[in-house]
């Protein structure tokens, strides 16, 4: 509930400053985007670009509609299954030198920044950070040292 109502408060609000106009989207279409955000397809970072890239190309004299799939794909913001980000988790873990960190919260934050930075909006945190440790539970013996 906050953050729905900080989406439709707050950036509805920072939308009319960019020049955009919010009352160009119906209702069901913000619905939907909150919907896909729910259903975990969209993270919290998603869900604004998504209403600004739908009212900005609803924006100017050629008036394109924009559909809320199109936006997904344009913004290349669809969703990542899970099979696809604990092979993401497993490559980077590959990919670390387990000597680089002290302890294992440390190594844990940099794979999530690591990982972060690639899937930013695309991927809530709280499910790659579990799918994160628990690849680390599950790496060689060398990385679980630490």
């Amino acid at each position: 509930p906050v953050f729905t109502a900080v989406v439709l408060c707050q950036c509805i609000k920072a939308l009319r400053r960019e020049g955009l106009h919010p009352q160009r989207l119906a209702d069901d279409e913000i619905l939907d985007v909150f919907k896909l955000h729910v259903n975990s397809r969209l993270a919290r970072e998603g869900v604004v670009k998504v209403i600004r890239h739908l009212l900005k190309r609803r924006t100017g004299s050629e008036r394109t509609e924009s559909t809320l799939a199109e936006a997904l794909v344009e913004l290349k913001l669809g969703p990542i299954t899970d099979e696809d980000l604990e092979e993401g988790a497993v490559a980077a873990i590959n990919e670390v030198d387990p000597g680089s960190f002290d302890t294992p919260a440390r190594l844990q934050r940099f794979l999530m920044g690591r990982l972060m930075t690639q899937w930013r909006g695309r991927v809530d945190g709280r499910r790659l950070a579990q799918i994160v440790t628990e690849k680390l539970r599950e790496a060689p013996p060398v990385l679980r040292r630490l």
